[in-house]
């Protein structure tokens, strides 16, 4: 049931991947990223795969996380990120509806402008 699924995804999955934003290239969290975060990913894009049609509502939280982990400046959770969002398409994109699209969209834009080097007013100026 869809509340069963939002329960276990915001009640244990996604909070897995809270720490994201404090990942340093410090041994312990690169030792995190190793052994826990990527094959932790990889099962959500696997649940995800095999159950879209009961998450399709959490879509939009977990193109968020990945937007997150995009962004990140440790390499290896942006590695992470991009390989996930990757797999996610190339499996599901079908079936995506246009609400999907805009989701993922968002989540692009939000990462194209935490890397961008100059701000909006530079760009406007320049």
């Amino acid at each position: 049931s869809p509340g069963l699924w939002d329960l276990v995804f915001h009640g244990v999955l996604f909070p897995l991947f809270d720490d994201i934003r404090h990942v340093d290239e410090e041994q312990g969290e690169t030792e995190w990223l190793r052994t826990s975060c990527a094959p932790a990913m990889t099962r959500m894009n696997a649940l995800f795969a095999k159950f879209f049609s009961a998450l399709s509502g959490l879509l939009p939280g977990y193109l968020r996380l990945l937007g997150q982990c995009i962004a990140h400046h440790n390499e290896a959770v942006a590695h992470i990120g991009v390989g996930s969002i990757k797999t996610l398409l190339a499996e599901k994109a079908a079936v995506f509806s246009d609400g999907m699209w805009d989701s993922l969209c968002e989540v692009v834009a939000s990462v194209f402008e935490q890397a961008s080097p100059l701000s909006d007013t530079a760009l406007a100026e320049a």
